[in-house]
């Protein structure tokens, strides 16, 4: 597995008075970030880890 540097996606709503509303892209790269991070696992690993 090769080496990647890390990055962190925090969408921000505001910066001194100015006011944002995070897009659909903010959305889309938090949530593929969350794919990769934390990929699901198999039901049997689940039941396995429960006892």
């Amino acid at each position: 597995m090769a080496s990647v540097p890390a990055a962190e996606v925090t969408p921000i709503s505001e910066i001194g008075p100015h006011r944002f509303t995070p897009s659909t892209i903010s959305e889309t790269l938090m949530n593929d970030d969350m794919k990769e991070a934390y990929p699901r696992s198999p039901p049997d690993r689940i039941l396995h880890a429960i006892g």
